[in-house]
Parts: C-alpha cells; sequence; structure tokens
C-alpha cells in the first residue's frame, strides 16, 4: 500500500526531480511544500507518513520546522529525513538536534535515497 510523504523543498526543480524519482521507484505518493510554515500546514491537514526535508530554506528552515513537528503530538514520531549541502559535524550534529532521524547530502544519491524510505516506511 503506498504510503504518503511530505516533501520540503524551495527549489522547484529539486522537489519535481525528488517526486518523479519517489513516485516512479516507490509507488508513493508525494506532496510537496516549498517552504517552512506551508510544511507545518501540510503536516496537520496532510498526515504524511514521512517528510523529507531540505535544511536551507528561507524564511524558517528545515531545523526549525523539525523542531515543531517534534512538539506536535500529531506528528511527534513522524520520521523526518533532512537534506542537506552541509555535511560538517556541526551542520549534522545540530540536525539530530532539531529531531531528524536520518540526515542525506545533497545532491541526493538515488539508491540512499531509496533506502532510508524504505527503512522507514517498511510495513
Amino acid at each position: 500500500m503506498p504510503k504518503k510523504i511530505l516533501l520540503v523543498d524551495d527549489s522547484i526543480t529539486t522537489r519535481m526531480t525528488n517526486r518523479t524519482i519517489i513516485s516512479r521507484r516507490t509507488g508513493h505518493d508525494v506532496v510537496c511544500a516549498a517552504n517552512g510554515p506551508e510544511a507545518l500546514k501540510l503536516a496537520g491537514s496532510e498526515h504524511p507518513d514521512l517528510v523529507l526535508m531540505d535544511v536551507m530554506m528561507p524564511g524558517m528552515d528545515g531545523l526549525e520546522v523539525c523542531r515543531r513537528l517534534r512538539k506536535e503530538q500529531a506528528t511527534a514520531g513522524l520520521p523526518i529525513v533532512l537534506l542537506t549541502f552541509r555535511v560538517d559535524d556541526g551542520s549534522v550534529e545540530a540536525g539530530f538536534d532539531s529531531g531528524c532521524n536520518a540526515y542525506l547530502k545533497k545532491p541526493l544519491v538515488e539508491t540512499e535515497l531509496l533506502d532510508v524510505l524504505n527503512q522507514y516506511l517498511a510495513d
């Protein structure tokens, strides 16, 4: 049965590329958001099974969205995978401190993305 993934990235190109990969390779449904506030709204209304989110976004970054999702009862246990070009130790630590389950480097390696999705969405 397909799961629902909330994909959050301010780059339309990245959103469409990742949406296509996920949809074609996994059959999961993908709902997209372009920014942090939109992600929070969709997380509440769409009830995704996983959030795949960019860290660096204008306004509210992915770390803040992650912290806010963790504070809400309905989304506190939701798997969150952060995506970013920042992979230094401090950035990775900040990602996990915000509450993410996994941290992937951009540009994404398709097999790594699929492995993480399978890990958190397996029945």
